[in-house]
């Protein structure tokens, strides 16, 4: 699979110059790509679009499409052996909050400088820009593939004119004693379980008209995390607060209790939004936090 599901191992390189040509093959949504870098010459580009993409990366599709994915345009780039293929694959994700959110879905490493938000190891670099995401990647790392990627990679972040905003919801997140690159911005129920296993039901009602960012934080021994939901109206939000109630709290009615092995938690509405604070180590610590994300969710809405 392509475009953000490998096993990530940090392995950064300071990159050298190589030759970049530029392509006289564009696509009309997409960057130019280069034809040449360094050793590696690029195939023809190929588009899939819709539905169409389980045709190239069948399996991790839906992570996509759960993004509101659009198209891509993937272009394979070899050199003589025993260096391996490098595959570049442009998303357009449709809007630059999506684009966004799927580079956070797996985002585990420290910038590497390009885009709006990059990471790079072990022979794959990710990165995001205005609404597109981009993957770069070859199966078998050497110093030279490791400079032909970055080669490549800047020339289309440098071919990329227009920059676009994170989703504002991200603010709603309390800053103090969050993990930076733990944010993650999505929509659903199955992106919720990926990445935090709340419940085996849908108790938020969560789905294509939500959207949720979740961070995670350094509290004590085991790490905390505060979900903040933005519904389509203050009725969806209120019902899924209900509904997370009646699911999750052991009477179905106090917003703020412990969990036996989970730790204290606490969940708030206001207007169109609902907000969650998990795994917390005590009840002061919880209140603190809950106090702040009452302040920056007001800020949302006003």
């Amino acid at each position: 699979m392509r475009g953000g599901y490998y096993s990530l191992v940090l392995f950064i390189f300071v990159a050298t110059c190589l030759s970049v040509v530029p392509a006289a093959l564009s696509f009309a949504q997409f960057p130019d790509t280069p034809d040449q870098v360094g050793a590696w010459t690029g195939g023809a580009p190929v588009v899939y679009s819709g539905r169409g993409l389980t045709k190239y990366i069948d399996g991790a599709a839906e992570v996509y499409f759960a993004y509101n994915f659009r198209s891509v345009v993937s272009r394979t780039y070899t050199a003589p052996p025993p260096e391996q293929p490098i595959t570049l694959d442009i998303f357009d994700m449709g809007g630059s909050y999506d684009a966004y959110g799927v580079f956070t879905f797996e985002r585990q490493e420290v910038t590497a400088g390009l885009g709006q938000g990059s990471e790079y190891a072990a022979g794959l670099l990710r990165f995001w820009k205005s609404n597109l995401f981009v993957s770069v990647y070859t199966p078998a790392e050497t110093l030279a593939s490791h400079d032909a990627i970055f080669a490549l990679g800047k020339a289309v972040s440098a071919a990329i004119t227009d920059r676009g905003p994170e989703p504002p919801l991200i603010s709603a997140l309390p800053r103090g004693n969050l993990r930076s690159r733990s944010i993650r911005y999505f929509h659903n129920f199955a992106q919720l379980n990926y990445q935090y296993q709340l419940s085996t039901r849908n108790i938020l009602e969560l789905g294509s008209a939500t959207n949720c960012v979740l961070g995670t934080y350094d509290y004590g021994a085991s790490p905390s995390h505060a979900l903040v939901i933005s519904y389509p109206s203050p009725r969806a939000a209120d019902n899924a607060y209900w509904s997370f109630l009646r699911g999750y709290s052991p009477h179905g009615l106090p917003n703020e209790f412990a969990i036996a092995g989970r730790g204290w938690l606490a969940v708030h509405v206001q207007g169109n939004m609902v907000y969650v604070l998990l795994d917390f180590p005590d009840p002061t610590t919880l209140e603190r936090a809950m106090d702040v994300s009452d302040l920056r969710v007001w800020r949302q809405l006003h």
